[in-house]
């Protein structure tokens, strides 16, 4: 899979982030965005893209003291952008060279479309696109550049944590009392719908489940702020969703988005993240 390069196009859009900041983002200094390149608050979360390796997180937050404040750190959601590199029929993470951001956003509050080009080990250059439009986070991965002869997939991927921290042994009515209510829902690729229990012993990657990726997904949990984190494609069909859940469901997992192959002159596809 060989990617045009369009140098004449990114040279006329962005500017090397080692101008702003070594090999990091430009970033915030004040409360409570330290370290934080694009921030995005609103009632019901914050949103903050970190300058360091452009990762985010999504902070929740409830009403406390009659104002809306996050929830514990531990039960933020983490979103990253990947690169991954197909290699003797094992996909591998491609990490972010030294230097590698290129952006032409200062860093901002106010920021509602913004983008970077991230250049990772092996010279492909990613560009990662962020549009802000109030419950909705969109998100674009798009590779632009790369001297790869090996398959490459740009993502998203989506930290699911490990929302109670159970440590000590459980017995299982008292795990189903624990996690009353909470529950995943997704729509396979093939239009199969799918509702599990977060105290269900399944794997969302298994062959019978979801092995095949998910059209759409989302999770629910008190441990959330009651809220519901949805994932899909803003258009049917351009995308599909692959899970790594190497504990029990409860213990936290991954969703990682990946974009369909478009023809040139095509709209990049868009995962949408909502939090209502």
């Amino acid at each position: 899979m060989k990617f045009t390069s369009f140098p004449h196009l990114i040279g006329a859009v962005l500017i090397s982030a080692s101008t702003l900041g070594a090999d990091e983002l430009p970033i915030l200094t004040e409360k409570p965005w330290e370290g934080v390149w694009v921030g995005y608050e609103e009632r019901e979360f914050d949103y903050a893209i970190g300058g360091k390796e452009g990762a985010a997180k999504i902070y929740l937050k409830v009403k406390s003291k009659g104002e809306m404040e996050r929830i514990s750190l531990f039960r933020a959601l983490d979103v990253h952008f990947v690169l991954e590199e197909e290699i003797g029929g094992k996909w591998q993470k491609r990490s972010v060279e030294k230097d590698g951001f290129e952006t032409t956003q200062a860093a901002s509050v106010d920021a509602e479309k913004f983008e970077l080009l991230a250049t990772h080990k092996g010279g492909t250059k990613i560009k990662v696109v962020h549009e802000l439009d109030g419950e909705e986070i969109k998100i674009s991965t798009s590779i632009v550049e790369t001297e790869s002869k090996n398959p490459l997939r740009a993502g998203v991927e989506v930290v699911i944590p490990d929302l109670y921290r159970i440590r000590e042994e459980i017995e299982e009515r008292e795990l189903k009392k624990k996690l009353k209510g909470d529950e995943i829902r997704a729509v396979g690729i093939d239009g199969k719908k799918f509702k599990f229990d977060l105290h269900d012993e399944i794997n969302l990657g298994d062959e019978k489940v979801l092995a095949k990726g998910a059209a759409e997904f989302s999770v629910e949990s008190k441990n959330l702020a009651k809220k519901t984190i949805s994932l899909s494609s803003e258009v049917a069909k351009t995308g599909k969703i692959l899970f790594d859940q190497r504990k029990s469901l409860h213990e936290g997992f991954k969703a990682t988005w990946y974009p369909a192959e478009t023809a040139a002159g095509k709209p990049v596809p868009q995962l949408v993240i909502e939090i209502e």
